[in-house]
């Protein structure tokens, strides 16, 4: 067997300072194939052993909206709050008298009347009060003269008398039902469901609620809910327990929010927010002079060779900046203060405690009984009807390219006199039932709703799928007091302020290593 590598003759060289650097080379090379092969045996390690979350996200990426658990106070028939007790984030207990209401119909009708009699009043004692002189003196009257109720004694300007009957002559109808009402309709007395604090108390005494309708609400803002739309990937390994993970978006405020990066040290690192820093209006005014008229396209856009020129900056969403600072030796305190916005920082753990399944799936109708069906009330539709439609023609069109023309087709007249067997494509609509609600603290899973989910898979039919969604409800774990106490300033602002958040669903865990090649 022929030798392709000759020791012997391998010419060892003589430089003692070459040989010592050889030596330490071959040393050192050693030591690192000996660390290199410990630093990916330990990344193995690490990437077979840890686990990351498996999570399922919203179909609108942080559009959830946190809110407190309502209890709404509902009127089953039309009726008239006659009282309110209560006002607006008055805390209460649970059966404490709220409002009261009366939804008797004939209560309801002379209540609409009596409101039509309020405005005419208003309205002619506008009129009087206009057509009377400012500097008119009244004249005495007669000692045995009859005093008109509501006027004042002496002579009426003239054209006014009758004004004055009509009013008069409303306000005592007005007084006569009111007397009557109240020994005849008794009120109903709506209470408190649950402790919490009383919203849509303001301006509702003398309302008419429709039937069904919203009376007010008692709401608790230390159980927040979330209702949440998940989609996309992971989604239908969502289950009621599952733990979820909520960050809070606090962008609320209603002017543009300045976001910022301090850096204290090598290792020190925080992101600050800053509510209502910049004009919005004036942002957008200075950077729609900026870009208006520039053309814009997009990867996809630039691919067909497609720009659009911009008209107007419709939104500033948020600036962000580099801060830099000067250390204080003291807390900062004064006039000269901007607090950062608290909830930047805030990263929540909640719980899905219901939701359902729901899916289109686009099927192909074989059955021969729906199908013959339609094929009749197609029939009945379109048998000896007459029509129009543009035969091509191959040969021509070509040579009509070939001399630079086009060429559309002949116009034929048609009677439609026979139909083929249809292909009919549809999309379904299904749910899976709205399992039992979990209770504080359920990590497990619902046996008889899994049950229910893999019912008659053996018989499903497989087809295309085109949308899955699982729409459900959140509950914060242990919300903390500045979450509350904010939600509770946002919802007085008037309107009320939304506070939303970005949702993630915990399926499940996976080993890193089958995350980074995606098994």
């Amino acid at each position: 067997m022929p030798r392709y590598f000759r020791f012997d003759e391998v010419k060892i060289p003589t430089n003692k300072r070459i040989r010592h650097i050889i030596v330490h080379y071959v040393r050192w090379v050693e030591i690192f194939g000996y660390c290199f092969c410990a630093i990916v045996a330990a990344g193995i390690s690490v990437c077979w052993f840890y686990h990351v979350d498996e999570l399922a996200v919203e179909k609108d990426l942080a559009k959830t909206v946190v809110k407190p658990l309502e209890y709404s106070l509902k009127a089953s028939k039309e009726a008239v709050v006659t009282r309110v007790t209560v006002s607006d984030f008055q805390k209460v207990k649970a059966g404490e008298p709220l409002a009261e209401i009366v939804d008797a119909p004939a209560f309801v009708a002379g209540w609409k009347s009596t409101q039509q009699l309020e405005a005419m009043v208003k309205g002619l004692n506008d009129l009087i009060g206009a057509s009377t002189p400012a500097d008119a003196t009244p004249t005495p009257a007669p000692a045995d003269a009859a005093t008109v109720p509501g006027t004042t004694p002496g002579p009426t300007p003239p054209g006014l008398e009758m004004a004055v009957r009509e009013r008069d002559a409303a306000q005592a109808r007005m007084d006569a039902w009111r007397a009557m009402s109240l020994s005849r309709f008794r009120p109903q007395v709506l209470k408190a469901p649950a402790d919490g604090e009383v919203m849509g108390a303001k301006d509702l005494q003398g309302k008419v609620v429709a039937a069904d309708g919203e009376v007010l609400k008692v709401v608790d803002f230390a159980a927040l809910r979330l209702k949440v739309k998940l989609s996309g990937t992971n989604v239908e390994r969502v289950r009621v327990g599952q733990p979820v993970k909520i960050e809070i978006q606090p962008n609320y405020g209603t002017e543009t929010a300045v976001r910022g990066d301090i850096r204290l040290s090598t290792t020190q690192r925080q992101r600050v927010q800053f509510q209502d820093i910049l004009d919005t209006d004036d942002t957008k005014k200075l950077l729609t002079e900026r870009w208006k008229g520039k053309r814009l396209t997009s990867k996809e856009d630039k691919k067909w060779g497609l720009s659009i020129p911009a008209t107007e900056a419709s939104e500033v969403e948020m600036v962000t900046t580099r801060l830099q600072f000067d250390r204080l030796p003291g807390s900062a305190a004064g006039t000269n203060r901007v607090d950062p916005e608290p909830l930047e920082r805030l990263k929540l753990e909640g719980q899905v405690i219901e939701g359902s399944h729901t899916a289109t799936f686009r099927v192909k109708e074989k059955d021969p009984a729906p199908r013959a069906e339609v094929m009749k009330r197609i029939e009945a539709k379109l048998r000896d009807k007459e029509t129009q439609t543009v035969v091509g023609n191959p040969l021509r069109s070509l040579a009509a390219k070939a001399r630079g023309r086009e060429f559309e087709g002949d116009l034929v007249d048609l009677r439609l006199r026979g139909f083929g067997e249809p292909t009919i494509f549809l999309k379904v609509k299904a749910a899976l039932p709205e399992p039992a609600k979990a209770e504080r603290g359920f990590t497990g899973k619902h046996q008889q709703w899994e049950a229910d989910a893999k019912k008659g898979i053996e018989n499903a039919v497989e087809t295309e799928r085109t949308e899955r969604l699982f729409e459900g409800v959140v509950q914060l774990v242990d919300a903390p007091q500045l979450l509350q106490d904010r939600l509770r300033g946002l919802a007085q602002q008037d309107p009320p302020i939304d506070l939303k958040s970005k949702v993630s669903v915990v399926v499940g865990k996976r080993r890193l290593a089958l995350v980074l090649f995606r098994q």
